[in-house]
């Protein structure tokens, strides 16, 4: 017998931890503009992917956020 989550079962993430993943979707999102992360240079960076992955095993993706998006909001400026 496995003494991990079932197969489809959310994989338990502590809370602080939930933050921290969040907070690194935010900071490694792609750019609008650039159509990259800003700190990487890549689109859907490994930091980012990272910190997607371990949000959807836990069932705890922020809404709207999927593996395609979203990306920043513009800056005054840009278009």
């Amino acid at each position: 017998m496995s003494s991990g989550p079932s197969v489809g079962e959310a994989v338990p993430v502590r809370e602080d931890l939930v933050a921290v993943y969040r907070d690194m979707l935010v900071a490694h999102t792609d750019s609008p503009t650039l159509k990259v992360c800003v700190s990487c240079l890549r689109s859907r960076c490994d930091d980012w992917r990272w910190a997607y992955e371990r949000l959807a095993a836990a069932g705890r993706q922020p809404d709207g956020v999927t593996d395609d998006g979203p990306a920043l909001p513009l800056l005054d400026g840009e278009e």
